[in-house]
């Protein structure tokens, strides 16, 4: 349990000290083009950019909930009556729902920040 959520504090620590590399980068302009300011154009490409990066974590995140069902749902028919091994795919399956609550979730929390952002 200690491991899993090493695991999950660590992917969030990575995507929070990520972010503002990602923001540097993008609000990086070429003077000739924008006068050397930052303008709404670029406030669009850093939003398109964060969105196109959650999109791809939702989808990571996504395949492991799937691959943990798909888990489960072999322990469980492995099992034979072993009652350890019924509890392990039991708590698997959990993780796995809650792994697609969670994206889903994402995916209404981007569109709001998003919208937020964009006002």
């Amino acid at each position: 349990m200690k491991k899993k959520i090493l695991v999950c504090l660590s992917s969030f620590l990575m995507l929070a000290l990520m972010t503002p590399v990602v923001l540097a980068a993008s609000t990086a302009v070429d003077p000739d083009v924008t006068g050397g300011a930052a303008g709404p154009e670029d406030e669009d490409a850093i939003i398109g950019l964060l969105e196109k990066i959650v999109g791809y974590i939702q989808i990571i995140v996504l395949l492991v909930a799937i691959a943990y069902i798909i888990m489960a749902g072999y322990g469980w028919i492995t099992a034979e009556g072993d009652a350890e091994k019924a509890t392990t795919a039991r708590q698997r399956l959990i993780y796995g729902l809650i792994g697609i609550a969670v994206v889903l979730f994402s995916y209404v929390a981007v569109d709001f920040v998003s919208s937020f952002i964009q006002g």
